[in-house]
């Protein structure tokens, strides 16, 4: 293969495996080959009756059917009595919660890992939360509670509150995200990069190390021969020598 090619086509190899590579390794420190994401432990205290996480929006853009189904679990703990844990549609989150004092989650703080929260005032007593039929998946009770849900289509809200449904939450818990077709893309993406990236790396430095081709000898041209016969500074080749311009002979 000519040194140039050689060349060519190292750069780009290597080029394409690294921004692979890069991707991959990304992705694995993200989520590691299973998909899976967990945020650390975050504390979150408030005088309201529940705190409400009101962004969970699931679009098109998520599987939420098969092997590659996006799950989300959360493990929640409270620091004293029964907790409660659930998840269910915006509309009749809001319509249980009305009137109801809550805090809704805007922002987790580092260090640290407190849950920022805005302050919803409200009179009402909400019932009981594990009385209600809309939850999609709950849990409650004391020590570790956990609900584990396969995300489907729609807008959702997660609401941790009281297992009596009485003011005053004071809990610590883990959200984890699991997307498999995330930690496929991260195997797919190491595969493809890391060969590329080393077989253009191979390609260069080898054509590093090749010779490159001489240069063609200035002021000759070569006969059928193989021989290099002198041009002139015109660059016409000089004229072959005739019988004219040889010396006599003696006579034999």
């Amino acid at each position: 293969m000519a040194r140039g090619l050689k060349l060519g086509l190292g750069i780009m190899s290597a080029l394409i495996g690294l921004m692979l590579t890069i991707a991959g390794l990304g992705l694995l420190a993200l989520v590691g080959f299973d998909g899976r994401f967990t945020t650390p432990s975050a504390t979150a205290s408030t005088d309201a009756h529940a705190i409400v996480f009101d962004a969970i929006f699931v679009e098109g853009d998520l599987p939420v059917r098969g092997s590659f189904a996006t799950t989300l679990r959360i493990d929640v703990r409270a620091t004293d009595g029964e907790v409660f844990v659930g998840v269910g549609d915006r509309g009749d989150v809001d319509r249980y919660l009305d009137g109801v004092a809550v805090a809704e989650a805007s922002e987790l703080r580092w260090p640290g890992g407190q849950l920022g929260t805005t302050e919803r005032p409200g009179s009402e007593q909400p019932a009981r939360p594990d009385t209600e039929d809309f939850w999609v998946a709950s849990d409650a009770g004391a020590g570790d509670r956990t609900i584990e849900w396969t995300l489907d289509r729609g807008n959702w809200t997660l609401v941790v509150m009281n297992a009596d449904a009485a003011a005053g939450v004071d809990v610590e818990g883990t959200a984890t995200v699991d997307l498999p077709f995330l930690g496929t893309a991260t195997i797919i993406l190491l595969v493809l990069g890391l060969p590329a990236l080393v077989v253009g790396v191979v390609l260069i430095i080898s054509a590093l190390r090749q010779p490159a081709p001489p240069p063609a000898a200035a002021g000759t041209t070569e006969r059928a021969g193989g021989s290099a016969t002198p041009k002139p500074p015109g660059g016409a080749p000089a004229p072959a020598p005739t019988d004219a311009a040889l010396p006599p002979r003696p006579d034999a």
